[in-house]
């Protein structure tokens, strides 16, 4: 295994609610994946100097630093701008925010509807991932 295909298996879940990241994380460790948490998007770049992850699940509204701009900063970076990012959100909004997403689910979701996108992301070769 290449260095970077040991890191696949790891999920970045960014939120800033506590509740809402551990039921994530606990849901999405259940199915066998690592998982790293990151409370906002500042957090979440800071997280992601340090690791290589296969994909990110995003909340929209944070503070500091929310999911849009996170995924702007993500895609100035070449080692970063191919990983795949999903925005959760309570509040849906119009397909002109979501242009920036691989995928969005509207709050609440389910187990099935989280762990079918992650799963999804996660499966496929990393050379397809670009042209989802």
């Amino acid at each position: 295994m290449t260095e970077r295909n040991l890191h696949m298996g790891l999920v970045l879940i960014v939120e800033d609610d506590e509740a809402v990241r551990e039921i994530f994380v606990t849901w999405i460790r259940s199915v066998g994946y690592e998982v790293i948490e990151a409370t906002n998007g500042v957090h979440a770049l800071e997280v992601l100097h340090h690791n290589q992850v296969g994909m990110i699940v995003t909340d929209l509204r944070m503070p500091l630093m929310d999911g849009v701009e996170l995924v702007k900063r993500l895609k100035e970076r070449d080692e970063w701008k191919a990983i795949p990012v999903v925005a959760v959100t309570a509040t849906p909004s119009t397909g002109e925010m979501y242009r920036y997403f691989s995928g969005v689910l509207i709050k609440p979701c389910s187990f099935c509807d989280l762990i079918t996108v992650v799963q999804g992301y996660m499966t496929r070769d990393p050379d397809l991932r670009r042209i989802l």
